[in-house]
């Protein structure tokens, strides 16, 4: 905000030094500004939160809940990119608790994404009908689903779309989150967001 107030007090001075220091002048620049602001914050706190989790190239385990930060430490160590949790929260919890581990809620956008979704479930011994959340969201952009991690389409960047049969359905029309069926292998469906189920998180530097 300091940076935006010098900003403004030279902006305006380049005006009046062109005779052109008007209010309504002032407050375009103001208006500009704040579009800028806007746009780059989210930028800002992403690349801070990536830094936050990393040092030289080094995934930094997080501080909070021992066995999540064991489970971290192993999944860095043998270059898993998925992580399963069996605490059942609902969508945004999910998110919430990824990022407090240091990581994110999953996204999944290749076959061989879906493979590795199946081999985090099986290091937890996830019963076969167990469901969990993964990133996936049209809260707000009804039938146009992204990741909320990363605000991308969820078939960027490989076109690949893993729904089960007749899903999305938005039944009840209040299924605006994504969950994986580990019963039908891994495929999507829509579900409430409030509904309480594990979650799967990713550990994936690179992508920062």
């Amino acid at each position: 905000f300091i940076i935006f107030y010098h900003f403004l007090i030279i902006s305006r001075e380049i005006l009046c030094s062109i005779n052109d220091c008007s209010i309504n002048k002032t407050l375009s620049i103001i208006k500009m500004l704040f579009k800028v602001v806007c746009l780059f914050v989210p930028v800002v706190l992403s690349i801070a939160t990536c830094s936050s989790s990393e040092t030289n190239g080094t995934f930094i385990a997080p501080s909070s809940n021992s066995s999540a930060q064991a489970a971290v430490l192993r999944a860095a160590r043998s270059g898993t990119k998925y992580i399963a949790f069996l605490e059942k929260l609902n969508f945004f919890e999910a998110w919430q608790a990824c990022e407090s581990y240091g990581l994110r809620l999953a996204s999944v956008t290749s076959a061989a994404d879906t493979n590795e979704i199946q081999v985090a479930l099986n290091n937890v011994n996830a019963e076969q009908w167990s469901k969990f959340w993964i990133a996936g969201t049209d809260l707000g952009r009804s039938k146009s689903f992204l990741w909320i991690t990363t605000g991308k389409q969820i078939w960027r960047p490989n076109f690949y779309l893993n729904w089960y049969p007749g899903e999305p359905n938005n039944a009840g029309g209040n299924e605006h989150c994504v969950e994986v069926y580990q019963e039908s292998a891994n495929r999507w469906n829509d579900k409430d967001c409030s509904v309480r189920q594990r979650f799967v998180c990713q550990l994936d530097n690179a992508s920062c």
